[in-house]
């Protein structure tokens, strides 16, 4: 984009309007981020199971995802992070306790782990590269 001059409106008001874009990105970004983590509960007719399919995809070093109808047992975690460093996934139950956790290197491709004999209930999954430099991280949640 060239630099506006004196008296052009149209490219000063483009300008103005991407500047609005960005902020409101990241408004809805933080926004989002605050909805996973928070613990208010979510409508009774949130769909159960696998069709629910909780996951998150970011092009930051870290994501979220929740999950409120988990009917327990044995849960599957995938994590992606394209990043160096080490990363780290946490899998939380409703009450915000660590039920399952492991560290990982940033440069592996795309894995899985299983999550045993876990609680009924909420269940939330934070994936993070540790240094903050990675540049997309991806988790997700299957049962």
């Amino acid at each position: 984009m060239s630099t506006p001059k004196s008296g052009d409106s149209s490219a000063i008001q483009e300008i103005e309007m991407v500047s609005k874009l960005k902020t409101l990105a990241v408004s809805v970004v933080l926004a989002g981020l605050g909805a996973v983590l928070s613990a208010t509960p979510a409508a009774a007719g949130q769909a159960a199971g696998p069709l629910a399919n909780p996951r998150c995809d970011t092009d930051t070093w870290n994501c979220a995802t929740r999950y409120e109808w988990f009917t327990g047992g044995t849960i599957s975690i995938d994590a992606d992070v394209l990043g160096g460093g080490t990363a780290q996934w946490q899998l939380y139950d409703g009450s915000q306790r660590v039920v399952c956790s492991t560290y990982f290197p940033a440069i592996d491709p795309p894995r899985s782990w299983i999550c045993n004999n876990v609680a009924a209930g909420n269940v939330s999954l934070f994936v993070q590269e540790l240094s903050h430099t990675a540049v997309a991280t991806h988790g997700g949640l299957r049962w």
